[in-house]
């Protein structure tokens, strides 16, 4: 397994304590038990978050991604190079080569919908927590925007991953990425089986 996959599985796992934190519920990380494999064929249709049928003639060559977490998706899928905007920030430091990428939000930690627009990409991936406003504006400029829905499981970022490989035709990568991280989450759960789940 890679150092990136372990990172994205860290995050995972904090994720979902968090969220299981807030919620009031403790969450022991379950294995997913189940897996759409990714497919390449295009044209792509796939429904995001907001209803709207996003498509994809050919891979996209150029991505911006409006968030940290779909970024480090992209760099384990071994995408980077397609990726031409993202937060530029201390919590993406650790992926090679994001400083050198425009930053798409303002000190203020909002979109720089500007920038989003100035860098025409194939695909704008936005995160669930991105304003409705925003959406329609960067829609409104042309561009095709991809708004995740919420991931609240393993499963859920799982998909996330298959589809960003399906974005940009890395679906064997994504694949591979999606196994080494059930993998690694079996290990995590026979090791925490007898533990107490934990409470935020």
């Amino acid at each position: 397994m890679t150092s990136s996959t372990r990172v994205l599985s860290t995050i995972i796992v904090v994720g979902l304590v968090v969220f299981g934190g807030i919620a009031g519920v403790g969450i022991t990380p379950a294995v997913a038990d189940s897996h759409t494999t990714a497919t390449c064929e295009y044209p792509l249709v796939i429904e995001d978050a907001t209803g709207t049928e996003v498509e994809l003639d050919e891979p996209a060559e150029e991505v911006v991604v409006l968030d940290a977490a779909s970024a480090q998706i992209f760099w384990e899928l071994g995408a980077a190079d397609r990726v031409t905007g993202l937060p530029v920030a201390p919590f993406t430091e650790y992926l090679e080569g994001s400083q050198d990428r425009a930053d798409v939000l303002s000190p203020e930690g909002a979109v720089n919908q500007e920038v989003v627009i100035d860098l025409d990409p194939d695909l704008v991936v936005a995160p669930n927590f991105t304003p409705e406003e925003t959406i329609e504006q960067l829609r409104d400029a042309g561009l095709t925007v991809y708004q995740s829905p919420l991931e609240d499981s393993v499963d859920a970022i799982n998909e996330k991953t298959s589809t960003f490989g399906q974005f940009v035709g890395a679906c064997d990568r994504a694949d591979r990425v999606v196994t080494n991280v059930q993998t690694d989450f079996e290990a995590t759960a026979t090791a925490m089986a007898d533990q107490d789940s934990p409470r935020v």
